[in-house]
Order: structure tokens, then C-alpha cells, then sequence
């Protein structure tokens, strides 16, 4: 009897299955990102197919540049979908994104409790410190990822202690002997960062609300592992995957924490078709660009390296890489670049290629329903991850074939449930 923890999975609401490379759906598919009732389908679809939980990723900007080529990259307010959604469904959970350095705590406080009440204790927070976005709120750079997670840490203890400041027993029966009823208080908090008064004006619902976090720097995984339920991971292959999970559970385990409770979950991004053939046409179709200049501004701004200049053919070495260069970006992805150089080193047409540089650094499928239903089991197996976030990609193809038959076939091999047990997202991750 297989006795193996069901394996946690969400899917994303960035449509990045929607293709912009087909013009005649050009116009089309920008509208679909604009349009609740195609979230609102999508919803119950993810539900049918008893997902944990949909995720809303965001960022406070708009990359010009990008647009064009992934349209999903703005869109609706995450906690303004959610709530709009959350009503056609039953079960699912739902993961909103706000960022603790753009956002008031009281705000982001009272907007996470009200969405567990308007969803029943299926809402998930999460917590993002921003890597871009501070001239839209009046900052002229950003903090270093030291001071940026030690903001993160202080903004999660005080929207604890405001959600703890008006307690759910304030609102049972006054003069119950079995019911002993918490004050409403204020927090008073003055901290580092921050200073607020409290008490918050929403009442807590009983389910608590589970954090998601994405750090993979060294503060970040501190604070991962001391904070986050569930963590979503950049890990391109299966032994980034398996030291990152080991890592976290060790750093949670120091802490004092159970390690089994927490669920790491890297972003896979999928292409999949009937054949291989087709699943391969697809990714080179939507790979296919004659402009490289996007990408190769973003391996400079990761390791220094300007490759513009050289052929598609020139084998990039690690000597080429400067080695006292210092990403403003992504400590993490410059990382993941650099190893990525060292161990195999690619043309530059690979590299071009590589999830590093085109993919977020995310585990990438590409194959039949078969091929990613092996591989899923081949790094739950090997203790790579506990789940993930899918992110299907190429066409609409690739999420009918996840939600129809991936889904489906990781139920056979008992890797994943075949019906939902538990109402809160809370008691389901840890289920």
C-alpha cells in the first residue's frame, strides 16, 4: 500500500499558456487575461481536477519591454480576482501576492483576512520583498536583500499580531461558561521599519492563513524556512532541486520546526502534445525570435557578460564570467546562470535557450502526457520536491492535456488525491 504524501500542486492564473506568436490570436488572448468569467471557468476546471490551490503571481510595474511577448505579465489585482472567483468555487484554495515593501501592514492585514472569510479559510498569502517597482511608490532604489527580508520579517509578525488583536472568540455569545472570549486590543507596535496602532477593524476567521514564500538568497532562505508553509522554488534541474529542499528542511529543522509541514514547490513550466515532435515544435515556435537583444540584457545584468556581439556558435566558458560582478536584480538567478555556464559550457544559442535565461529558471518538461508524468515521479522520488506550481505553456494544449490526463495518471500511481478531505487550505497543506 503506498503510503507517500499526496504531492501538493497548484497552477498558476498567469495565463502563460496563452500565445502571443499567432496573430491572428494576438488580440484575442489579451483579452482572455482581462476576463473574469475566463477565470472563473479556469477556477472550476482546476477544481474538477482537485488542485490545492490557484496562485496569482504580481508585481507592481509594467515591463514594457516584455509585453508583447508575455502579455500575462500585467494584469487584474490578484486579491480583486481571488474575490471575484473564489465564489464559484468549493474547495480550492487561492494564493494572493502582496509585498511587504510596498504595502501598508494594516492594508495587507485587513485585505488577507477579509479574502479568508470570503473564501472560508481557502486563502493563502504570498510574500514577496519586490525586486523592481520602488519609483512607483516613491523610492528611488531598493533595499539590499538583508534589510529587504528583515522588512519582510518585521511586516508578517505584525500583521500576526494584528490579525491575533481582534480574536474570533470576540464574537461568540457573551456569558457562555464553555466560551472564554479574547479582548479586542490594540498592538502598538514601533519597530524598525514600521509603527502601528491597531486593533484591526476585521475579526479573524477561525482557518488560519497559510505563507507562501519564493527567496532562494541566503536571507531569503532564512526566512523561508522560518516562516513559509509552502515555498516555491527556481530549480532548473533535479539537483538544484534536491540540495534547495535539503537545505530549507535543514535551516527548519535548527529553527525548531517540523520539517514535514513544510511543502517546497518549484515552478515547472510545460510543453506538452500527443508526440514529442509536437511538443518540441511548439517550445521552438515560441522560442523562435530574431531579437535576442531582451535576453541578452538580462544575462549582463546578471553576471556582467555582454554577449551581443558574438555568434550564436561561441561556447561560453566560466572564465568569461566577471567574477567580482554584483546583480542589483537576482542574487539567486545570477547564481543559477553562473552554474548553469560552469557545467555545461553552452554556445551562446543554448544558454539563449536555457530556463536560466528564458524560463525564470524554472524545471521544464517537454514531451508527451507520459514523459512529465515520469519525471514528476522520478523527483518525488528522489526528494526533490513536495509538489509544484504548474505553468503551462506553448498553447492552451498544454493545460487541457495537464488538467485531463497528467492529473489523472499521477492519481493512478497514487501520487496525488482523488478528492478533497479537508476545507482550509491550512489543514490541507498539512494533510
Amino acid at each position: 500500500m503506498n503510503t507517500q504524501k499526496s504531492l501538493c500542486i497548484g497552477l498558476s492564473l498567469s495565463p502563460t499558456w496563452l500565445s502571443t506568436k499567432n496573430e491572428k490570436n494576438q488580440d484575442v488572448n489579451k483579452a482572455l487575461i482581462l476576463s473574469l468569467p475566463y477565470y472563473m471557468n479556469l477556477a472550476k476546471r482546476a477544481e474538477v481536477a482537485k488542485l490545492d490551490f490557484l496562485f496569482r503571481p504580481d508585481a507592481l510595474f509594467l515591463n514594457i519591454d516584455i509585453l508583447n511577448q508575455s502579455p500575462a505579465f500585467g494584469g487584474l489585482d490578484p486579491s480583486i480576482l481571488i474575490a471575484a472567483i473564489a465564489q464559484e468555487t468549493d474547495y480550492i484554495g487561492f494564493i494572493s501576492t502582496l509585498s511587504t515593501l510596498f504595502y501598508p501592514p494594516f492594508i495587507a492585514a485587513r485585505q488577507l483576512q477579509s479574502l479568508n472569510w470570503i473564501t472560508q479559510g481557502r486563502i493563502g498569502w504570498n510574500i514577496v520583498t519586490a525586486l523592481k517597482g520602488q519609483e512607483n511608490f516613491g523610492q528611488k532604489v531598493l533595499p539590499d536583500s538583508q534589510e529587504r527580508y528583515e522588512i519582510a520579517k518585521e511586516f508578517t509578525q505584525i500583521l500576526e499580531a494584528l490579525w491575533q488583536s481582534y480574536p474570533h472568540s470576540s464574537l461568540e455569545n457573551k456569558g457562555r461558561a464553555d466560551r472564554v472570549q479574547q479582548p479586542i486590543k490594540p498592538i502598538e507596535h514601533q519597530g524598525c521599519f514600521f509603527e502601528v496602532q491597531g486593533p484591526l477593524n476585521i475579526p479573524a476567521y477561525p482557518a488560519k492563513i497559510p505563507y507562501f514564500q519564493a527567496g532562494a538568497s541566503e536571507a531569503g532562505r532564512d526566512f523561508a524556512a522560518s516562516t513559509a508553509d509552502g515555498i516555491f522554488a527556481a530549480t532548473p534541474d533535479i539537483d538544484s532541486a534536491i540540495e534547495f529542499r535539503r537545505d530549507i528542511r535543514e535551516r527548519a529543522q535548527q529553527m525548531g520546526r517540523d520539517v514535514n509541514s513544510i511543502r517546497v514547490l518549484p515552478g515547472l513550466s510545460f510543453y506538452i502534445a500527443a508526440t514529442r515532435e509536437e511538443a518540441y515544435q511548439c517550445f521552438e515556435q515560441q522560442h523562435t525570435t530574431p531579437d535576442f537583444n531582451r535576453q541578452f540584457r538580462y544575462i549582463e545584468s546578471l553576471i556582467g557578460i555582454n554577449l551581443s556581439s558574438l555568434s550564436l556558435d561561441t561556447i561560453v566558458t566560466e572564465a568569461m564570467i566577471q567574477t567580482d560582478f554584483n546583480s542589483s536584480y537576482s542574487q539567486t538567478h545570477a547564481q543559477l546562470l553562473r552554474r548553469f555556464i560552469c557545467r555545461n559550457q553552452p554556445t551562446v544559442k543554448a544558454l539563449l535557450a536555457s530556463p536560466e535565461v528564458n524560463g525564470s529558471a524554472h524545471w521544464r518538461i517537454i514531451g508527451t502526457v507520459d514523459d512529465m508524468v515520469n519525471e514528476i515521479e522520478n523527483w518525488s522520488a528522489c526528494q526533490a520536491c513536495d509538489g509544484f506550481i504548474a505553468l503551462p505553456c506553448g498553447s492552451e494544449q498544454s493545460l487541457n492535456l495537464f488538467l485531463e490526463q497528467v492529473i489523472p495518471k499521477l492519481q493512478e500511481k497514487g501520487l496525488f488525491r482523488q478528492d478533497y478531505q479537508e476545507q482550509s487550505l491550512w489543514e490541507r497543506l498539512r494533510g
